[in-house]
């Protein structure tokens, strides 16, 4: 079913307020008019073509790094709760007790951390996730799913055809002769597990682009930058548990966020007129 979405460009400006997963940058641009909409043509719908850059920033690896972590933890929680107790007495007592609490952390986190080796051994199993999910083309598919079942528009995957990295920009004027008006062109550019801690629970967070540029002279004529960030928060090694079970579940929830919100600023979202006398 289409689905009709007006907007107020007051709601265009307001960073991650179209859903509790997707953020946007904090001035978003406005959606493609009706004009230019109109003039789109067969859209030829492309993902990258390279990996997106996957990093951890999560567990201290080995005991030296979580001793120092939970060094640092230990002092600034010291200080935190003593100031909390609201007077100026309890910042000066805090401080004086930090060097304690960091002590104290120093040896809970040097316990608590897992061995380098673990670390690394999870985070290879991550990586090996991640390449098992083609990450580029499952939210051109996704999106190309979602736009054909909420629109009218004739869109074509067309494979191989994106940026063959980060920082290339790839040209698409001989698709004019094949019949293609427009280019939609989607990347992920990188996928980070992100926290902090000795031990910490990580999200999910995926950062992409997109771009609509017009077959005949390559103009850019929309564009955009997304992230997805997951609520779920687990370990690294419950996110890798079960052959990635809970990774690849947050994963399709990333692409189905994202790509409604794609397609909703590509194509459904508009802007109401300014009444006349009205500013």
């Amino acid at each position: 079913m289409r689905r009709s979405i007006p907007c107020l460009l007051s709601a265009l400006l307001l960073a991650g307020q179209a859903g509790c997963a997707v953020k946007a940058p904090r001035l978003l641009p406005p959606p493609p008019s009706e004009e230019l909409r109109s003039q789109l043509g067969t859209i030829g719908v492309v993902a990258g073509s390279f990996p997106p850059q996957f990093e951890t920033a999560g567990a201290a690896k080995g005991a030296a790094e979580g001793a120092l972590r939970g060094a640092g933890m230990g002092s600034a929680g010291t200080i935190g709760v003593l100031t909390a107790l609201g007077s100026g007495y309890g910042l000066v007592l805090g401080i004086l007790l930090a060097p304690v609490g960091g002590a104290v952390g120093t040896v809970v986190g040097a316990i608590k951390a897992d061995p380098a080796a673990v670390i690394e051994r999870h985070e290879a199993a991550a990586r090996q996730v991640l390449a098992s999910r083609a990450l580029q083309e499952a939210l051109r598919d996704r999106v190309t799913t979602t736009a054909r079942a909420e629109t009218r528009r004739d869109l074509v995957v067309l494979p191989e055809r994106g940026p063959a990295s980060a920082e290339a920009e790839a040209r698409y004027a001989g698709l004019a002769s094949e019949g293609i008006g427009t280019v939609l062109e989607l990347r992920v550019d990188d996928v980070h597990l992100d926290g902090w801690g000795i031990n910490p629970k990580l999200w999910l967070r995926l950062s992409t682009r997109t771009r609509l540029v017009r077959t005949t002279d390559e103009a850019e004529i929309y564009a955009s930058s997304l992230s997805y960030v997951g609520g779920e928060h687990r370990t690294l090694e419950d996110w890798i548990a079960g052959d990635g079970e809970a990774l690849r579940r947050e994963l399709e929830q990333a692409y189905a966020s994202l790509a409604e919100k794609i397609v909703d600023e590509i194509f459904l979202l508009m802007l109401f007129p300014a009444r006349p006398g009205v500013r």
